[in-house]
């Protein structure tokens, strides 16, 4: 299989695994301590999912389709605007891995 379809079928199956785990907290109150691991696990899912886009996908996108830069500016466009006020801006893969909301650790 060539790289690039491995790329797109493992962002496919990480779309797919947040949806599920969007959708695990429904029905609970908003209060309600079990709403908590499933919202981490779907921020964590969605910080690095973002990141493999930009990382991997957007390059692609730029080399590859004739409108290549429009096509990817809309595309971070909207990653920055689901963003704005929530913390899940990913880190530059060159910093340190840490949770949304904490300071990154000493080092």
């Amino acid at each position: 299989m060539h790289p690039d379809e491995d790329l797109l079928e493992q962002l496919t199956a990480d779309h797919r695994s947040v949806l599920v785990h969007f959708s695990e907290p429904n029905g609970l109150p908003s209060a309600d301590p079990q709403r908590k691991e499933p919202a981490d696990l779907v921020t964590d899912q969605l910080v690095r999912h973002t990141r493999a886009e930009e990382e991997h996908l957007c390059p692609l996108a730029r080399d590859r389709l004739a409108d290549g830069e429009a096509v990817v500016a809309r595309e971070l466009a909207d990653h920055h605007a689901g963003d704005e006020g929530t913390g899940l801006r990913p880190s530059p893969p060159s910093a340190p891995e840490r949770s949304p909301g904490r300071p990154p650790a000493a080092t």
